[in-house]
């Protein structure tokens, strides 16, 4: 039965991820015609820095809420779950409040420090967002704690939905005003759709309170607290590793190629790779995000036999949607650029660069999605300091292979895609020896079926690949006859 509703809660949320990725593909492409290339760069600055304020002040607590939750609500203890969301609100969302309060205030000086002051603006209109989506976040993980993934999967399409219909309307009415105006109308946007979901989200709250049975004990709210922290302390260090390593080869990489390379072709190279390669190898991965959020609140409610066939369940869906997507970027890498950014960039040193690097770290589709179960899998049974282990160490090696590896000339950035794949190779391998220890369970990454799926999904990629047509239409045959081919086979 929890196995049933482990699946569902996935599905419900890899649908709503698919929407939300297109509404945000939707919102991106007219958004740079409305913004030009000054207001885009305006608003690039901004953006980054935003998403970087929101991980440190909201990553982690819904995976921590969610666990809390789900353990009360498996007691019964339908009081003390809704104490643990009302306790996160108050003290993240007064944290959140202040960060908000600090952006607002410091505006012009952050806009000063990049470089350009008429951000300011946009920085103004952005800040109220960083405390409305630590509250979104408390939210999300009170319900996925309650098993219950539709209004997450409802807030993620408000998200983008709002933002495609309110940052582009308030983007095209401020566009008179100056090149300023027009990012501070889009980010105004990106604020009011991040309310939306928050009121939608309080208003399901509400409406489930009225119906939830007052069952239950309420603990001191020091108590709640304190082990909130102890909960999500692990696990946001743990969510920030991945940022905080992006982070270091940002500044590692680029300082790293002037060993070999002038400082514009150095640029290139960190932007082919960082840009587009890694840009491409993460959209499937954040598609797989559903099966680690579900798999929280299943594994607190199990016993010890329906956690591991919940685990092996996750990962043996991981493997099913990502050895297909590598196959397709292994197969199809020039055509998957083409018909993405243009045949003109095919004929340049770059965009061959660019297609053997994509082929290279395709395996990294499936390694970060399957990281990204055994990290939420490990953290759900009290395991998130041996995550964390696990993902320092393997942090440690890829940066001592950056900084080894990258300065030889016979190698440059081919050194950070050889170093990047081999995080992911230590991680997980490290993480699959403590799955196995703690869950009992061993990662399918063999089958019959997936063997005999990708063998004629690869036969079918390689004969596209060889017909005289447009790269654009060697995609969409790809995906149709390749995905139903797949499809068929399992």
């Amino acid at each position: 039965m929890k196995s049933n509703k482990f699946v569902k809660g996935i599905s419900i949320l890899l649908i709503s991820s698919i929407i939300a990725k297109l509404l945000g593909a939707l919102f991106r492409i007219p958004l740079t015609w409305v913004l030009g290339i000054d207001g885009l760069g305006l608003y690039q600055l901004i953006y980054p820095v935003f998403a970087l304020l929101i991980v440190i002040s909201s990553s982690g607590m819904p995976t921590a809420i969610s666990k809390m939750v789900a353990s009360k609500v498996n007691n019964k203890n339908y009081l003390g779950a809704r104490q643990v969301l009302r306790v996160a609100i108050l003290f993240f969302g007064g944290v959140s409040m202040l960060l908000s309060i600090g952006v607002f205030v410091l505006s012009e000086q952050i806009a000063s420090y990049q470089g350009n002051i008429l951000s300011y603006l946009g920085y103004r209109a952005i800040a109220p967002a960083i405390f409305v989506v630590s509250f979104l976040s408390c939210l999300r993980g009170y319900f996925q704690g309650r098993n219950n993934m539709v209004p997450t999967a409802l807030s993620f399409i408000l998200e983008q939905g709002g933002k495609l219909v309110f940052g582009l309307l308030l983007a095209w009415i401020f566009l008179p005003y100056g090149v300023e105006f027009a990012p501070f109308g889009a980010l105004l946007g990106v604020t009011l759709s991040e309310v939306v979901a928050v009121l939608i989200l309080w208003i399901i709250y509400l409406r489930s309170k009225k119906t939830d049975p007052q069952e239950g004990a309420l603990l001191p709210n020091k108590k709640v607290l304190h082990d909130l922290f102890v909960v999500a302390f692990p696990i946001v260090l743990s969510s920030i590793t991945l940022p905080l390593l992006s982070f270091v080869d940002s500044f590692l990489v680029i300082n790293l190629l002037q060993n070999s390379f002038v400082i514009d072709v150095s640029t290139k190279m960190w932007g082919v790779c960082s840009g587009v390669v890694t840009s491409l190898i993460n959209m499937p991965i954040a598609l797989t995000l559903s099966v680690s959020v579900s798999i929280v609140p299943a594994l607190v409610e199990g016993d010890e036999i329906e956690q591991k066939n919940i685990i092996t369940t996750g990962f043996d869906l991981i493997l099913l949607i990502t050895l297909p997507v590598m196959l397709a970027f292994m197969i199809l890498s020039e055509e998957i650029l083409s018909t993405l950014y243009g045949s003109s960039l095919l004929t340049s040193s770059i965009g061959v660069l660019a297609v053997h690097l994509l082929i290279f770290s395709s395996p990294i589709v499936v390694l970060g999605s399957v990281l990204q179960t055994q990290t939420s899998g490990l953290q759900a049974i009290d395991r998130g300091k041996s995550v964390l282990i696990s993902l320092l160490v393997s942090g440690i090696i890829k940066i001592l292979l950056t900084i080894t590896l990258v300065r030889l000339p016979s190698l440059n950035i081919w050194g950070f895609a050889i170093a990047n794949l081999t995080f992911y190779v230590v991680a997980v391998l490290i993480n699959s020896i403590l799955v196995k220890r703690y869950l009992g369970c061993n990662i399918p990454w063999i089958s019959k079926r997936s063997v005999a799926a990708c063998v004629l999904l690869g036969l079918i990629l390689l004969n596209i690949k060889m017909l005289p047509i447009y790269h654009m239409i060697k995609v969409v045959l790809g995906g149709v006859l390749g995905g139903g081919g797949y499809l068929f086979a399992l």
